[in-house]
């Protein structure tokens, strides 16, 4: 094997390994900034509403979409991409899912 190609085959070696150092370190970053943001929405008066009153407000918003609009009905699933907390009360409430309607 020539010295060119071998420095050449090494170097690049060298630079993935590198990279996929890098890449590693970026994704535990990510995993803190979303545990750091999680935190601090906690500390968000919204935060403080207790799942039974979040329920009230999220049927409330669901039966006056519907009313409304039977188009816009599933558009109150957008409250599930607010928090963590809003999805897991929202996915754990079956009425909220119950019902089919056919658009």
């Amino acid at each position: 094997m020539p010295f060119d190609a071998f420095s050449t085959d090494t170097f690049s070696l060298i630079v993935d390994s590198k990279c996929a150092e890098i890449d590693k370190a970026i994704r535990q970053l990510y995993g803190q900034i979303q545990e750091l943001k999680a935190r601090r929405n906690s500390l968000a008066a919204i935060s403080q509403l207790p799942p039974e009153l979040l329920l009230r407000i999220f049927s409330f918003v669901q039966a006056q979409l519907f009313k409304d609009d039977l188009k816009r009905y599933y558009r109150w699933t957008a409250i599930t991409h607010v928090s963590q907390q809003w999805r897991d009360v929202a996915i754990g409430q079956r009425s909220l899912w119950s019902g089919i309607i056919q658009c």
